[in-house]
């Protein structure tokens, strides 16, 4: 049997701006290759000025694994991934 797992490492990202799409378009272009944007919340401060945005970016790291069955691949997978799919070959 063959598996797909994927990394489940995330990264945060603080960026302000002068209106939420602003903020939240700097958190984008601040995500690293290898990093997918999978959550951006913005806010605007009590007095107004600027936007703080706070956004989560997630891996996109995938490797194969194999194992003889379905209960040796889940126990191939390492620590901080995850068995995403299985093949039989």
């Amino acid at each position: 049997m063959r598996g797909t797992i994927r990394s489940l490492e995330q990264i945060t990202i603080d960026q302000f701006g002068e209106s939420a799409a602003q903020a939240r378009a700097h958190i984008q272009a601040a995500v690293p290759a290898g990093y997918e944007l999978i959550s951006a919340v913005a806010t605007q401060s009590r007095g107004g000025g600027d936007v703080s945005a706070h956004g989560i970016a997630r891996s996109t790291a995938t490797r194969e694994i194999e194992a003889r069955d379905f209960g040796a691949l889940r126990t191939a997978t390492p620590e901080g991934w995850q068995l995403i799919s299985v093949r039989s070959d």
